[in-house]
């Protein structure tokens, strides 16, 4: 850590500390040295606290506490990576040694419904959304049309085919219609059935006809 960086506050008149002095401060001389997991931002302190009055007991602590964050920032700004961007500076952590437990227990594998198993077996692949959607490229028009229905490519492509093929049976049906129209005579026209004959009646009046 470049200790000559560090900003000085208060009085100007003090007398600054030394490179040593400021290596002390951040790194103190503990009996057992502090174990640092970087990786989670972790320091341990192994070291025991000394017999304490009530009236020493904050002071204390907050001088270790004040020793295990400087000890820690100190090794940060020493090991890890610095990266200075527009958005600021960042320290790139490195891989955790401590491996911590987990708060909640693994997630049981979902078991799989009656199609998802029969799919399995089957070979059968599940298709997105986006591969079988409504609309198509079409390369003659250069555009998105629909795959089906009006104005879509299949009724495109029919309608560009300049050559089809003649279905024999279908115009034999049309030549034979034409032929029996031809043939009936002028006037004679299908008869509107009668609404005793629609109604598969037929009525007899009194005197014996047929109405």
């Amino acid at each position: 850590m470049d200790t000559q960086s560090i900003p000085q506050t208060g009085d100007a008149s003090k007398p600054t500390r030394s490179a040593a002095e400021m290596k002390e401060l951040i790194y103190p001389n503990k009996p057992i040295p502090y174990t640092i997991d970087a990786g989670h931002l972790l320091l341990s302190d192994a070291n025991p606290l000394p017999s304490l009055s009530p009236s020493s007991i904050e002071p204390t602590l907050q001088s270790a506490a004040r020793d295990c964050a400087q000890s820690l920032i100190g090794h940060l700004l020493q090991n890890c990576p610095i990266v200075r961007d527009d958005t600021g500076v960042s320290l790139t952590l490195p891989t955790p040694q401590y491996q911590l437990p987990r708060e909640k227990p693994i997630p049981k594998e979902k078991e799989k419904t009656k199609w998802e198993a029969f799919a399995e077996r089957k070979g059968i692949q599940k298709r997105r959304k986006d591969e079988r959607s409504k609309m198509v490229w079409d390369e003659v028009s250069h555009d998105w049309v629909k795959r089906y229905g009006f104005g879509g490519k299949a009724m495109r492509e029919k309608q560009l085919q300049w050559v089809v093929e003649v279905d024999e049976k279908e115009e034999r049906r049309k030549v034979a219609e034409e032929e029996a129209e031809k043939r009936k005579p002028r006037g004679s026209g299908p008869t509107r059935p009668g609404k005793a004959e629609r109604s598969g009646q037929v009525f007899k009046r009194k005197n014996g006809k047929k109405g």
